[in-house]
């Protein structure tokens, strides 16, 4: 299912491509009920196809379903049109970790307040399927050693 900027997809306008990953593509679209304005994401290409990665998507958007954090986005709802999977998400706005500047050095206090709420995420209960899941949700963490090096290095104390 080829989508088009202006199309308009279960009652989703796409307004505009946010990305493009390995397995799909996220829009911003706006609901034409309600105006409210979220993000699509599709596979790509024909997922009679790709059964394997249809069912992936189809693990992927039950997943989400299950998860309510104030840091995972939430799962609006989920159709199909044409034989696609399609997921409607809230849009978060904002830089991904891909925008950040590179070989720079990262504000301290950002980088501890990241931390944080990724530690946080992981003792939630929802954080256990989370965890099994990381990379699905596109979290991308430094690591425990790096966290507390960064925590030693603005003076925390043991």
């Amino acid at each position: 299912m080829g989508i088009e900027i202006g199309q308009t997809v279960g009652g989703y306008q796409v307004v505009a491509l946010l990305g493009r990953g390995g397995m799909g593509k996220v829009f911003r679209v706006r609901n034409v009920i309600s105006d409210r304005v979220d993000a699509m994401k599709v596979l790509l290409g024909d997922t009679r196809a790709t059964p394997d990665l249809s069912e992936r998507f189809l693990r992927e958007i039950k997943v989400v379903a299950s998860l309510e954090h104030p840091n995972i986005a939430a799962l609006r709802t989920a159709f199909k049109v044409d034989d696609q999977l399609v997921m409607i998400m809230e849009l978060v706005e904002g830089l991904s970790l891909d925008d950040q500047p590179r070989g720079g050095r990262l504000n301290p206090v950002y980088a501890v307040d990241c931390t944080c709420q990724v530690l946080q995420l992981s003792l939630t209960r929802t954080g256990r399927a989370a965890r099994n899941r990381v990379e699905r949700l596109q979290l991308k963490f430094v690591g425990l050693v790096g966290a507390y090096k960064l925590w030693r290095s603005i003076g925390g104390k043991n």
